[in-house]
């Protein structure tokens, strides 16, 4: 398949660079026999210390040879001074039964954990803030990358345990 000649959609999230991005699939649901759609939440960070949430459809065709590709932004959200300095790291983990969390992490060399409230109405618009939960600090200097997954343990007490992973220079 090859790569897209252009972008399908420009997003303005920061007013100085953004460092980091993180998209998670929400929902999908088949359009019709020819189309798909996807709801994507795509989380960014900057330079501006705000993080950026932006709520989308992604439409398109079920047959790959086929480029008509069309999105939509459903609620953007930025929350302006979330961290104490630059976001050089952002992930976005959950699910739909357990809601859905963001994690930052950047030069003020925390983990910040935050809740996102995505509320759905069918006559409204929807609506999207993100909720600060708590944080950590780490003995990370030059913190440029997060990362981070879900687990699901078996056995008698099977729950999920969410990880994150840091990355940078330096001692």
């Amino acid at each position: 398949v090859p790569l897209p000649q252009a972008p399908i959609l420009i997003l303005k999230a920061h007013t100085m660079g953004a460092n980091c991005v993180s998209a998670i699939v929400l929902e999908d649901e088949d359009v019709n026999d020819s189309r798909k759609s996807v709801r994507v939440m795509i989380s960014s960070g900057g330079d501006d210390q705000a993080v950026s949430l932006h709520y989308i459809s992604v439409s398109f065709p079920s047959s790959v040879n086929d480029e008509d590709v069309s999105t939509e932004i459903l609620q953007s959200f930025t929350r302006a001074e979330s961290c104490a300095s630059a976001i050089k790291g952002i992930k976005i983990v959950g699910d739909r039964f357990t809601g859905f969390r963001v994690y930052t992490t950047g030069y003020d060399q925390r983990v910040a954990m935050w809740s996102i409230d995505l509320k759905l109405n069918e006559l409204d618009s929807p609506s999207i803030n993100l909720d600060f939960l708590s944080s950590t600090p780490i003995d990370i200097k030059d913190i440029n990358a997060l990362d981070g997954c879900i687990v699901e343990e078996r056995g008698k007490s099977a729950k999920t345990k969410e990880y994150i992973v840091a990355g940078g220079g330096g001692p």
